[in-house]
């Protein structure tokens, strides 16, 4: 029993002991060569994980020693650099993690910082650390960009993740050009609408008659393509080109392999081409009491020509007229004719989609010479001889020859009679032994019945010019007296 008491009492006193011994568990960083607070001996350090060390006093059994100085506290000092993690100051120990390089671009090489294959397929980007204590660069590559398909180029785009940073970049490829053409068509009115509409085709042959294709890369070719347009009315409308389908030698569509221009074109509906074939360029004389026609043809389906007729127009003023087919036939009545005055009248053919035009030409009738009225026929020379000199005797000449009588010229008739004079007597020169003159011609005497003269267009009197003739042959006659007298008195 005593004993009992007495161990009691020893326990209670160890505990109020180690009550009274300050067991200090801090965590201010202790460092090799430091000394227990408590009991003066040195502290030594033990390793106890990657975040904390433990400290101690040396000591070497409790009896012995009654100081119990120990504790747990972070690893602390020590440097980290890019690559290598801080060492512990107090236990040595490598803790925490290197602090790894701070990259930025590396613009000064390649493209700024990007280097790319020329089909996109990889990227290196190239790095370097800004750290103060660090000059390392490096490049990383992206061997699988990501591929995008834009309308005219290729997007690539490149990701690399270093260090906690990442860095992203971009390429673009520009597409070869493919351009379809709408070609222009011409066509003729019809009445209808014509032209595609929106239809596909996918014949090799009907696309060749749409568009035109350039920029086809290699076997590649022009599949399919949809073509919308269309027009009723004469005028030019759009043709647009879409939806085309390019397909390579494996029947793959390959599209996204082209930029694809559309480039449009006109579709045309032209008006027909009429002719006028008969009454074109005509006249009509006023009084005739006859109605002018004229004919016109559709060179495009004449047959259709009549349908597309709306009006006739002469001189600008819508004209009453009646019209029927057989290419197209127009018949304008007298009546209306009549009213429109002598002179060129501008006749236009109106159709729905062209027009015929021509001139009309109005002439007054020619006026016809009443019978009571009949011309006076022309005066006509007298056919009759003009009176000629007796034919007398010559006088006996006498031996001293006599002076002739000037020969003076008889006046010469005017050319324009028809009818010539008859002509004048000759006179003998000097040297002949008595003047002598010669004979008139004969005269063929007159046919009983007058003879009817020939119209020459010359209206002018022949009695003028016989009177001057019997004249002229007076005068020669006075002549001759008086020679003959003047030969009497020298005898």
């Amino acid at each position: 029993m005593r004993n009992g008491k007495r161990l009691l009492s020893i326990l209670i006193a160890a505990v109020f002991v180690f009550a009274l011994v300050p067991v200090q568990t801090v965590l201010a960083e202790h460092r090799p060569g430091d000394i227990c607070p408590i009991c003066g001996e040195a502290i030594e350090f033990s390793y106890e994980d990657e975040f904390q060390h433990e400290y101690a006093c040396v000591w070497v059994n409790l009896p012995a020693h009654s100081c119990y100085y120990y504790g747990f506290e972070d690893h602390f000092g020590g440097k980290a650099t890019c690559t290598s993690a801080p060492v512990c100051e107090a236990c040595g120990f490598t803790y925490g993690s290197p602090l790894g390089h701070d990259w930025i671009l590396d613009t000064e090489q390649g493209d700024g910082g990007w280097e790319w294959a020329d089909d996109g397929s990889s990227a290196t980007v190239y790095l370097k650390c800004q750290r103060d204590d660090c000059s390392e660069t490096a490049g990383f590559n992206d061997s699988s960009p990501q591929k995008e398909s834009m309308e005219s180029e290729w997007k690539y785009t490149a990701t690399v993740t270093q260090d906690g940073k990442t860095f992203t970049g971009t390429h673009t490829i520009q597409k070869p050009k493919l351009t379809i053409t709408a070609i222009d068509q011409n066509l003729t009115y019809n009445g209808e609408f014509q032209g595609p509409g929106d239809t596909a085709y996918d014949d090799a042959e009907e696309i060749a008659e749409w568009v035109a294709v350039e920029g086809l890369q290699g076997t590649d070719r022009l599949a399919g393509i949809v073509m919308d347009g269309e027009g009723k009315d004469v005028g030019p409308y759009t043709l647009t080109p879409s939806a085309a389908e390019i397909r390579d030698s494996k029947n793959e569509r390959v599209n996204d392999n082209y930029n694809i221009i559309y480039v449009e074109g006109t579709l045309n509906i032209n008006p027909g081409t009429y002719t006028i074939t008969d009454g074109a360029n005509g006249t009509w004389t006023r009084g005739s009491g006859t109605d002018y026609s004229l004919t016109v043809k559709r060179t495009e389906d004449d047959a259709s020509c009549f349908s597309y007729y709306e009006k006739t127009l002469i001189d600008g003023e819508e004209t009453t007229v009646s019209a029927e087919p057989g290419s197209t036939v127009v018949t304008v009545p007298a009546g209306t004719v009549e009213a429109l005055g002598a002179g060129d009248h501008f006749v236009k053919v109106q159709f729905v989609d062209g027009k015929a035009e021509t001139i009309l030409t109005v002439e007054e009738p020619t006026p016809s010479p009443s019978p009571s009225e009949s011309p006076e026929p022309s005066p006509s020379p007298s056919a009759e001889p003009s009176p000629s000199p007796s034919a007398e005797p010559s006088p006996s000449p006498s031996a001293e020859p006599s002076p002739s009588p000037s020969a003076e010229p008889s006046p010469s008739p005017s050319p324009e009679p028809t009818v010539s004079p008859s002509p004048e007597p000759s006179v003998s020169p000097p040297p002949s032994p008595a003047p002598s003159v010669s004979p008139a011609p004969s005269v063929s005497p007159a046919p009983s019945q007058k003879p009817t003269s020939p119209q020459t267009g010359d209206d002018r009197n022949p009695r003028l010019w016989m009177w001057l003739m019997a004249a002229s042959l007076t005068g020669l006659a006075a002549l001759w007296l008086l020679g003959r007298r003047h030969a009497v008195w020298r005898r």
